[in-house]
């Protein structure tokens, strides 16, 4: 939030804590409306590991990978991005 928080706001943004899916989608979108892509979109943890290292920031993307390994193991193209950093590391 910026500046003052309207109380009847927060409440209503604290009740959409459980929400999840579609419905959590369509509460995050300040106007009424309806989708036209199929299917709630998901976010993919791999790319903001890629977009870290296209940034030159590899520390950061290397805490990210140890604290999130668990979640970013699951994806296909994880020890790519493995064999990505280290030769990024030995580049330095």
């Amino acid at each position: 939030y910026r500046g003052r928080v309207d109380p009847a706001a927060l409440a209503d943004d604290i009740s959409n804590l459980s929400l999840a899916g579609d419905a959590l989608r369509s509460a995050s979108i300040p106007f009424p409306g309806r989708w036209t892509g199929g299917g709630t979109p998901a976010a993919r943890p791999l790319s903001f590991v890629e977009d870290l290292l296209d940034a030159g920031l590899l520390d950061a993307a290397g805490r990210y990978i140890e604290r999130y390994r668990a979640e970013l193991r699951g994806d296909e193209l994880f020890p790519q991005l493995l064999g990505r950093l280290r030769a990024l590391r030995a580049d330095r």
